[in-house]
C-alpha cells in the first residue's frame, strides 16, 4: 500500500488528473497538515482509476525516424510522388 504523498506525485508524474489540486494536495501532504476529507477521496478515485498506469519514458535512440511528407500547398502531386519514390529508395 502506498502512501497519499506517493500517490500523489505518482499522479502527477503520470499527468492525471486536475494538476493543480494535485500540487495543493502534494505540498499540503509535505508539510505534515491534515488532507481534507474531498481532497483525500479525490486522490483515492483517481489512484483506482488510473492504478497499474506508469507513464513510460520513451527513447527514440537506435530508431530510424518515420518519413515525413510536406503538406504545402506549394508541392505539386508529381513533386510529392517524386519525394515520396525517392524516400523509397533503399541507399
Amino acid at each position: 500500500m502506498t502512501s497519499l504523498l506517493e500517490d500523489a506525485k505518482r499522479m502527477l508524474e503520470i499527468g492525471y488528473g486536475d494538476i493543480p489540486r494535485l500540487k495543493h494536495i502534494k505540498e499540503t501532504l509535505e508539510k505534515n497538515k491534515m488532507l481534507n476529507i474531498s481532497d483525500r477521496k479525490y486522490l483515492h478515485k483517481l489512484t483506482q482509476d488510473h492504478s497499474g498506469q506508469v507513464k513510460k519514458k520513451t527513447s527514440t535512440y537506435g530508431l530510424e525516424k518515420p518519413v515525413g511528407y510536406s503538406t504545402n500547398d506549394e508541392l505539386g502531386i508529381e513533386d510529392l510522388e517524386e519525394k515520396i519514390r525517392v524516400d523509397q529508395e533503399p541507399s
